[in-house]
């Protein structure tokens, strides 16, 4: 599943829709969330588009969007390096590589990018 900040959609005044298919999401800290809500949104990272629907929570955290396995499954195959924290992957003949921007945060261990760095690479088209 993949998320989107619902402090986002509210700053950008994207188009929602109720989803056919709520969840209830359980965060680290225990507490329990209900997604009824999505965007679809269209990702551009430096060429590569990627377009799905993301379930809007309020995230808590200073990332924007939270990808999941979907993502990976439309990349795949890829490689992932864990020693510089990227993933890479082919489309259409052409090698991406996916990788943190200077000045990222980590966020309980996890890398993530601040807003301001990832717009730069990443267009939300609405």
């Amino acid at each position: 599943r993949h998320f989107i900040s619902q402090q986002l959609v509210k700053e950008y005044k994207l188009r929602t829709f109720i989803s056919d298919s709520p969840m209830n999401v359980m965060l680290a800290d225990g507490k329990q969330l209900k997604s009824d809500r999505k965007v679809t949104v269209t990702l551009n990272f430096g060429g590569f588009n990627y377009t799905h629907a993301l379930h809007i929570l309020p995230l808590g955290i200073r990332s924007s969007f939270i990808l999941g396995t979907p993502f990976l499954l439309s990349i795949s195959p890829f490689r992932c390096d864990l020693r510089d924290h990227s993933i890479s992957f082919k489309q259409q003949g052409r090698r991406t590589t996916l990788k943190p921007a200077e000045g990222v945060q980590y966020v309980g261990g996890v890398r993530c990018l601040s807003l301001e760095k990832a717009m730069k690479d990443m267009r939300i088209l609405k």
